[in-house]
C-alpha cells in the first residue's frame, strides 16, 4: 500500500522554513513595539511622578517640621512612615512606565525625598516664626494667623493677663517683626538662611521685646548644634530609604508570562510501515 500524506496547516508547516528558529518561545501579543527611547520611562510619565511628589512633598513636609520635634527624637520614625506613603504613591503614578531605568528611578525617589526633607526644614522656621494660613472662618474664606513658638513664649509671660483683639494682632506682629530683625542682624542675610545659621550654632540665645513690657523673651532653636546636623543626616537617610524602596520598582521589569508549549508539530512524510 502507497503511502499518504497527512494534511497540514499551514501555520504549523512554517517550521520547513530555514530562518525559523524553533527555540524561540512564542511572542506575547501584549508587549507593544515601543520605540527604545521610551522603554527607560515615558518623559510625561517622569513628569507626572514628580508633580506628585512635590504634591506630596508640601503636606508631609509641614507635618514632619512638628513631628521631628518629639522627645528622645522620636519623630524619625515618621520619617519611616511617611516616606513609604509618598513612594508607594509615586510608584503607583509611575506604574504604566515600568521598566524605567535604574538612574532615573534613584533620581526620581531623591528628588522627592530631598523636596519632602527641603520643605520640613522651611516648616521649622515658620513653626517658630508664625505664619499666616487660607482658610474658611466665620467671615468667610481668608486669612488667619497661627502663632510661632515668638509669639507663644511672649504671650506665655503674661499668662494672668488678658489682652483684646487689637492688642493680640500688635504683639503678634510686633513679635514676627522682632524676630526677623533679630535674625537678620546676628546671623545675616536673616530669614530662612539666618535661621539655618541659628539652628547650626550650639545653643545661641536670641532677645525679641515683649511689646507691652519693658524686658525681653529669650528665644532659642528647638535644636540646635550637634545634635540638628545629626537629626538632619539621620532623617534624610531615613527618608531616603523609604522613599526609593518603594520607586526603584519602578526599575524591575514586568513579569513574564509563561511559556507556553508549542503547537504540535505533524509528519510530513509517509508514515513508517505503510
Amino acid at each position: 500500500m502507497t503511502g499518504f500524506l497527512i494534511p497540514c496547516d499551514t501555520e504549523h508547516h512554517m517550521t520547513t522554513d530555514p530562518t525559523h528558529n524553533s527555540a524561540m518561545p512564542p511572542r506575547d501579543p501584549s508587549v507593544k513595539n515601543e520605540p527604545a527611547t521610551l522603554r527607560g520611562g515615558s518623559p510625561v510619565t517622569l513628569l507626572w511622578c514628580l508633580v506628585a511628589g512635590v504634591l506630596l512633598a508640601l503636606p508631609i513636609g509641614w507635618l514632619l517640621a512638628t513631628l521631628i520635634l518629639l522627645p528622645f527624637m522620636l519623630g524619625l520614625f515618621f520619617y519611616m512612615l511617611f516616606g513609604l506613603l509618598a513612594g508607594a504613591v509615586v510608584y503607583r503614578a509611575g506604574r504604566s512606565a515600568i521598566p524605567i531605568s535604574k538612574p532615573r528611578a534613584w533620581a526620581l525617589g531623591l528628588t522627592v525625598s530631598f523636596l519632602i526633607w527641603f520643605v520640613g526644614l522651611i516648616g521649622e522656621y515658620y513653626n517658630v516664626r508664625g505664619y499666616d494660613l487660607y482658610l474658611y472662618g466665620s467671615q468667610g474664606f481668608g486669612w488667619h494667623p497661627v502663632d510661632g513658638d515668638a509669639t507663644r513664649k511672649v504671650r506665655l509671660w503674661f499668662e494672668k493677663r488678658s489682652f483684646n483683639p487689637e492688642q493680640v494682632a500688635e504683639l503678634r506682629s510686633r513679635t514676627r517683626w522682632a524676630f526677623n530683625e533679630q535674625l537678620r542682624n546676628q546671623y545675616p542675610p536673616g530669614g530662612f538662611a539666618g535661621f539655618l545659621k541659628w539652628s547650626a550654632q550650639p545653643t545661641k540665645i536670641i532677645q525679641v521685646p515683649r511689646v507691652f513690657a519693658e524686658s525681653g523673651q529669650e528665644l532659642e532653636p528647638p535644636q540646635s548644634g550637634i545634635k540638628w546636623f545629626i537629626r538632619l543626616a539621620v532623617s534624610f537617610v531615613l527618608l531616603a530609604g523609604a522613599v526609593c524602596s518603594q520607586i526603584l520598582g519602578l526599575a524591575q521589569p514586568p513579569p513574564r508570562p509563561d511559556e507556553s508549549p508549542g503547537p504540535p508539530q505533524f509528519p510530513t512524510g509517509p508514515l513508517p510501515g505503510m
